[in-house]
């Protein structure tokens, strides 16, 4: 039984190593060659970098070199296509990037950067490119700010994933008001055709991957012409993080991604105007709770609750909205199944 656990472990923690050794095509010599419509899995997990087959002055600010291998890819007779990262399961939340390369292996001098992108998350993404037939291009993928990833690379004619970039632009504006309601507004561009329908994808702060989140139909008038403006609202938990990604798709379910916004709710800040209310109501009793103007004649708040099984209750109410909004005195008046029960005059100015 003893030989059989370690037989088990050995084998488990060779798997484990041979998993997490660095890949062949981490020297560029070695480089995979991919085949259009198949996917090939890898990892980033002790890649280093050969630098003198790398130009970081051609990639600029996109790319801080780390952990990276190489593809290569011959078009045949495409001249548009796919390059898409699918499958991600990173350390952290930055993923890989993605750089398409037209040129001869190691020969930097020859190289042109058709691309280089990366979505930032762990959600499946590809780059479109437009590419010459019969070519081969290189492609060199890399943990994202030193991110470590296992994924896998495909080159399609047909797109999976997110669009790594925004590329689209309509006219849109996005707010978070006192209430944490998020608001987003946008206008649907007359040159767009054959659009379906907006998708609204969501992730939360420490989240790796935007996830479907709602949708919206593209909508027409009595006249057949398309609805140009649409808005969508969602609520932010207090002191919440939230990602929102607004993408178009058309008829032919091509994306256009045409927005990226985040919002931080507020937090509740302790009121500094306030009252204590004290009711004793029967068990179980329906408790109303009236805010008037000192006249009252105005109602500016009503809210409702319910008495515990012994029939009392206290209950803090924060009246500051109100003194900030110019009242000088409020009366609160507390009504126990319709009845009245305690009043509190309160001086707001304190």
């Amino acid at each position: 039984m003893i030989l059989r656990i370690l037989i088990f472990f050995s084998i488990k923690l060779f798997t484990v190593n041979l998993i997490l050794a660095q890949v062949p095509n981490d020297n560029i010599a070695k480089r995979v060659t991919l085949v259009l419509g198949e996917e090939v899995a890898s990892h980033t997990k002790n890649c280093t970098v050969q630098w003198r087959c790398v130009d970081e002055s051609l990639t600029g600010k996109c790319i801080d070199y780390h952990n990276d291998q190489w593809f290569e890819f011959n078009t045949g007779s495409f001249n548009h296509l796919y390059f898409m990262v699918t499958s991600q399961q990173c350390r952290d939340l930055r993923g890989v990037q993605l750089v398409l390369i037209d040129g001869t292996p190691c020969k930097t001098e020859t190289y042109k950067v058709l691309e280089c992108k990366s979505l930032g998350t762990n959600n499946d993404f590809y780059i479109e490119a437009d590419v010459k037939s019969g070519t081969n291009y290189l492609i060199n993928i890399d943990g994202y700010l030193e991110d470590h990833c296992q994924f896998n690379i495909l080159v399609d004619t047909i797109p999976r994933g997110l669009p790594a970039e925004q590329n689209l632009q309509l006219l849109h504006q996005a707010f978070i008001n006192n209430d944490n309601v998020v608001n987003m507004n946008w206008q649907l561009d007359k040159d767009v055709d054959a659009p379906h329908n907006f998708i609204i994808y969501k992730r939360k702060k420490g989240e790796k991957r935007f996830y479907v989140f709602d949708s919206l139909a593209v909508e027409r008038d009595a006249f057949g012409n398309f609805r140009m403006k649409y808005q969508y609202q969602d609520t932010v938990n207090e002191g919440a993080t939230a990602f929102y990604l607004l993408i178009l798709k058309d008829t032919n379910d091509k994306q256009y991604w045409f927005a990226e916004h985040s919002f931080t709710a507020k937090k509740s800040v302790e009121s500094k105007v306030g009252v204590d209310i004290n009711f004793n109501c029967p068990p179980k009793s329906n408790v109303t709770i009236m805010v008037y103007d000192q006249w009252q004649v105005d109602v500016l708040q009503r809210l409702f609750t319910r008495t515990d099984d012994a029939g009392k209750n206290h209950l803090y109410i924060s009246l500051q909205k109100f003194a900030d909004e110019g009242y000088k005195k409020v009366v609160v008046q507390v009504y126990c199944n319709g009845q009245p029960n305690n009043s509190y005059q309160v001086d707001l100015t304190k």
